[in-house]
């Protein structure tokens, strides 16, 4: 084989080496963009769930202040003073419960996020380190290539 073919076919080895990383790098980009969406997607649902148990928090609340007027009133007892503030302490409890739960909520959907974010942000380094290797090894392919082929050109002048 010729000087010349060999260069040629040392530059194309490095052209595809160099390919190599930038392909790595383009799929590890579109796992981490994956990986953001799936995400994001998760900590929505979270949200939805946990506005949904809150809802159900309020309601079961609710339920049991009339539950508990309707006592008092069935037994005679006058709603103002101690029974007025049973019911309150009972309206109170559940809008706190309430609350909990959509901060619960909140802090699950954060978190799920910053884990996510944290996935993609190692796929791309990952990809950006195939990148560089792929550079790298393709540099020093042609380099190497370059060289045998300036020896093998002044063997032959000699």
């Amino acid at each position: 084989m010729g000087a010349l073919t060999t260069l040629a076919l040392t530059t194309v080895a490095a052209g595809m080496s160099v390919m190599g990383g930038i392909q790595a790098k383009n799929a590890a980009d579109d796992q981490a963009d994956a990986a953001l969406a799936q995400a994001d997607a998760r900590a929505r649902e979270n949200a939805r769930l946990s506005e949904r148990e809150a809802d159900m928090a309020s309601s079961e609340a609710d339920r049991a202040r009339r539950a508990q007027k309707i006592a008092f009133l069935n037994s005679g007892v006058d709603l103002a003073g101690s029974p007025l503030l049973v019911m309150e302490e009972t309206r109170s409890r559940g809008v706190r419960n309430a609350n909990e739960v959509r901060e619960a909520g909140a802090a699950s959907g954060r978190a799920i996020f910053t884990e996510g974010r944290m996935q993609a942000s190692s796929l791309q380094s990952a990809g950006q380190q195939a990148f560089t290797s792929g550079v790298a090894s393709g540099l020093g392919t042609l380099s190497g290539g370059i060289g045998d082929y300036r020896n093998s050109t002044k063997k032959s002048e000699q």
